[in-house]
């Protein structure tokens, strides 16, 4: 058995003092009965491991500063609570207050039953500033709490949605990750990930990004009500992508690298490369936003999507909506803002010149004949290709028509349809063939 010693005015509370085998010889602390920290005890320096056991409540009161030594984590098994206010919050710190001296956090190690309340409480210079376990947890909740400077701020999952309401995270290398979050009317400034990478089982609504490098990294949703700018990227999608409606996501360098998410009644707009990057296989419906612009033609050259590159679908924006979505009012709570713009109901996207990028039903006839592919061509799903007799097709060597919907040709014997190539005669200058991609 080893002492610990606290910097307190006053002990209140019996100390069982253990050495804990998986702490490596380290001396840990634990706490069995009920405790509190008031700013007559601070600050409260906790220079090795220590733990609150099941049995014990940790209550911290406004105003106290808890100084970590770098490494030194604080363990909850049992409750936790902090009360702090505007102007005398709780303060969670390092002693060394820099990279090569963060502390381990505060690690939620509890199950169904137990707590942990945040309110005012400043959360900086840690490797994971909260970390929790899953799983079984209800009680997990942030108010009005700072992550500033930390390796991760909020980490973990507990199968159940964790609560971050009016909280700040400001120059974190992962603001919130894992999955199992629920944040609203919270600001994110200066993170590398703002949320994520590859969060889920996570809503954000109502909260504002700034400057930071990933803005939302994951899947799930709703993202409801955001605004995001100044990002490298505003919105990454993991595969099942996002639920997202009435954000804002504008003057970020690309605004959505999208997957296969549901996106409507969004402003998305003026962002540098391109306000939309696809980066899946299968066409998107990404109709019913504004896209700062009721030009078609300026539209879709902010996407990038199949017309760009074959590999990817083909993003729809018809039709888009007529102006902002300036109103993200939901008396329905069904993630549909109440009062939205009209429609701009007599849009069409202008066509691909490329005759090889086949987006609808097409029919290549005589008078078009000869039809020339000199780069990588593809019929999409939910297309068919006919063709009529007498046509010649003439490919570019290496390239292939890939039919990822339908085709038909409809030659006769007197007027086949003929597919060859440019440079008919070269065993080196073939083209690829049709691939039937279905």
């Amino acid at each position: 058995r080893t002492v610990v010693k606290r910097e307190m005015s006053s002990m209140r509370i019996a100390v069982v003092v253990v050495c804990m085998a998986a702490l490596c010889g380290h001396a840990a602390a634990q706490i069995t009965v009920n405790t509190t920290w008031t700013l007559a005890d601070s600050p409260v320096r906790l220079t090795s491991a220590t733990v609150f056991a099941p049995s014990a409540t940790l209550t911290i009161t406004q105003g106290v500063r808890i100084v970590v030594s770098p490494g030194v984590q604080l363990e909850v098994r049992g409750n936790i609570q902090t009360f702090g206010n505007a102007d005398a919050p709780v303060i969670f710190t390092s002693a060394s207050q820099s990279q090569s001296g963060r502390w381990n956090g505060v690690y939620l190690n509890f199950l169904s039953g137990f707590f942990g309340r945040f309110n005012h409480t400043v959360f900086e210079w840690a490797s994971s500033a909260v970390n929790t376990r899953c799983c079984g947890s209800r009680g997990i909740a942030f108010n009005n709490v700072r992550f500033a400077n930390n390796v991760i701020g909020i980490n973990g999952y507990t199968g159940s949605a964790a609560v971050i309401d009016n909280c700040t995270f400001i120059n974190n290398q992962n603001g919130v990750t894992r999955a199992d979050k629920a944040v609203t009317n919270s600001v994110f400034i200066g993170n590398q990930y703002a949320v994520g990478p590859g969060i889920e089982r996570t809503s954000v609504r109502n909260s504002t990004f700034i400057n930071n490098t990933y803005a939302i990294s994951g899947r799930s949703g709703p993202l409801y009500g955001n605004t995001i700018m100044g990002s490298v990227i505003g919105v990454s999608e993991s595969n099942g992508g996002w639920n997202a409606a009435c954000n804002t996501i504008t003057n970020n360098q690309l605004g959505i690298l999208l997957r296969n998410g549901n996106w409507r009644y969004n402003n998305l707009y003026g962002n540098t490369y391109h306000n939309v990057n696809h980066t899946a296989v299968d066409s998107i419906n990404m109709s019913l936003n504004w896209w700062g612009t009721a030009n078609e033609s300026a539209i879709d050259n902010q996407l990038r999507d199949f017309n760009d590159n074959v590999q990817y679908g083909l993003i729809a924006f018809i039709p888009p909506l007529a102006s902002a979505v300036t109103n993200c009012s939901d008396r329905n709570n069904d993630n549909v803002p109440d009062n939205l713009p009209a429609i701009l109901v007599n849009a069409s996207r202008p066509p691909n010149s490329d005759p090889g990028r086949v987006t609808q039903d097409t029919i290549w006839s005589l008078s078009d004949s000869p039809i020339r592919l000199q780069s990588a061509a593809v019929v999409l799903p939910g297309a068919t290709l006919t063709i009529l007799a007498g046509v010649q097709v003439i490919v570019s060597p290496g390239i292939q028509l890939e039919v990822r919907g339908n085709i038909a040709t409809f030659g006769t014997p007197d007027a086949p349809v003929v597919f060859t190539s440019s440079t008919p005669g070269s065993s080196s200058s073939r083209w690829n063939g049709v691939y039937l991609n279905f």
